[in-house]
């Protein structure tokens, strides 16, 4: 539907597409966004690539599931979503990479710095649902 209202230029490419030529897509972008599309184990080189990819000062703005908002333990690694929230419909589980918060910043690397953590909560509620942050494109140091 973005594309039909011919407002902007999307592009489309899968993230193992995009590590390997970071550029490929364009340079400059203002903002790049993931929206609770992050769930593998290996995204250091996704977000150096959206570096290469991004403007001096761009922001990355990475909304994920809050650490908090899951069960099971509070340690970096594989879970499984079973989706049995969503109510009686029949969903296939899904695994996903579950981060800590401490992980989350640490993936921002060299290239980034992060500026903004938000949590907002639903409905008024006193937890949080998502984790998002936003993060700029650090300026290229003298030794690159």
């Amino acid at each position: 539907m973005a594309r039909l209202s011919g407002a902007a230029n999307y592009i489309e490419q899968s993230y193992s597409a995009l590590a390997a030529n970071p550029t490929g897509v364009g340079t400059g972008f203002d903002i790049i966004v993931a929206n609770f599309s992050l769930l593998d184990e290996c995204i250091e080189d996704l977000v150096v690539a959206l570096g290469q990819a991004a403007r001096t000062g761009g922001k990355l703005i990475i909304q994920t599931v809050h650490p908090l908002n899951t069960d099971g333990e509070y340690r970096t690694g594989w879970r499984t979503e079973r989706f049995a929230s969503f109510g009686s419909e029949e969903w296939t589980p899904m695994p996903w990479f579950f981060r800590t918060i401490g992980n989350w910043i640490s993936v921002f690397g060299e290239m980034w710095c992060l500026e903004r953590i938000e949590e907002p909560c639903m409905d008024g509620g006193s937890f949080p649902v998502s984790l998002i942050m936003t993060a700029s494109k650090k300026p290229a140091s003298p030794r690159d």
